[in-house]
């Protein structure tokens, strides 16, 4: 976990330079095809993973609270 946690911690940083070097000029801005894929990716895998997470609670706790 604490890997995980310092590798955000480098992304974010790195993607606050970058923005900031690209909105004051210093860059040119530029798309990424690669950057666009991860991002969508990562929004696919937290969404599922969420769904995972809560679909239970929500399905079968009206069931569990019946049979108690």
């Amino acid at each position: 976990m604490r890997a995980i946690g310092i590798a955000f911690f480098a992304l974010a940083a790195y993607v606050t330079v970058d923005a900031v070097l690209t909105l004051t000029g210093a860059e040119e801005v530029d798309h990424s095809s690669l950057g666009i894929g991860i991002a969508t990716a990562s929004l696919l895998i937290m969404l599922m993973l969420a769904w995972f997470e809560f679909a239970p609670v929500v399905i079968w706790a009206p069931a569990a609270s019946r049979l108690m």
